[in-house]
């Protein structure tokens, strides 16, 4: 059995990658475009709705799938997840 899994490989370097376009862009580090376009078009941001709708043509339901991930933790590893109420 091998520990390395590429596919898991190429999506944490994906998701880290999106972390660091965000971040330099000016959001929190730890959060994706995603997460953060799906909390924009919450907030009625232009921009937020409009990467949504391109994002969510891609793959629909993506970004309120990326900030359901965020609110819930569910992207963390297991053992780093908050406890479920």
């Amino acid at each position: 059995m091998s520990w390395f899994k590429p596919k898991r490989w190429v999506m944490n370097v994906l998701i880290a990658l999106d972390q660091f376009g965000n971040a330099v862009i000016g959001g929190a580090p730890d959060e994706t475009i995603s997460s953060r376009s799906a909390r924009g078009a919450r907030h009625g941001n232009w921009w937020g709705r409009a990467m949504c709708a391109w994002l969510n043509w891609l793959d629909p339901g993506h970004c309120e799938d990326a900030i359901h991930s965020e609110e819930t933790g569910a992207h963390l590893p297991p053992d780093l997840r908050p406890p479920v109420h």
